[in-house]
């Protein structure tokens, strides 16, 4: 079972939730990522505010996040690596 913060209408901060998720097994060639920290940059914060609701419309319940880093918990089949990553 992992935690999502979702929200399920556009709006302030305070639309944001936390809830429990249940996540399938990785398919083939993904990865599953336990995160060790999210970042909230402005893209995240409107499109939960609706700025972007007409060029980036959303499903709801949707998840805000466009930036994590964390560690590689499970591969699926297929999985061959991950590319090289210059620093």
């Amino acid at each position: 079972m992992s935690t999502r913060i979702y929200f399920t209408e556009y709006g302030e901060p305070t639309v944001l939730q936390v809830g429990p998720e249940e996540l399938p097994p990785p398919g083939s060639g993904q990865v599953r990522v336990e995160f060790r920290a999210v970042g909230v940059n402005p893209f995240d914060w409107s499109l939960v505010a609706g700025f972007l609701k007409d060029a980036a419309p959303l499903e709801f319940p949707s998840v805000p996040g466009s930036e994590a880093a964390g560690v590689v918990t499970e591969v699926g089949p297929a999985f061959e690596g991950l590319p090289l990553v210059m620093k």
